[in-house]
């Protein structure tokens, strides 16, 4: 579930790039984005506070590829 907090879009290629090159620019992006957000940022975030990264084409659905529970999602999971 998409929290409160700020939502960054970052472009990694377009449609008429191989596959293999979006791929690598979406791990380059990744590792940049990340390290900026958690090192950089004059408000630092901390990697417990990203909660989702998804790729997304223009128009569809975005595709989670990195989801993280908080404590009480955690807790309600191990719960059941």
């Amino acid at each position: 579930m998409q929290g409160n907090g700020p939502n960054y879009s970052v472009t990694v290629g377009k449609t008429t790039q191989s596959a293999k090159d979006v791929a690598e620019n979406v791990v380059e992006a990744l590792s940049q984005s990340v390290a900026h957000l958690t090192c950089f940022e004059s408000e630092r975030i901390g990697f417990e506070q990203i909660s989702q990264v998804t790729l997304r084409i223009d128009g569809s659905p975005e595709l989670p590829i990195f989801n993280q529970l908080d404590p009480e999602d955690i807790k309600a999971y191990q719960s059941k």
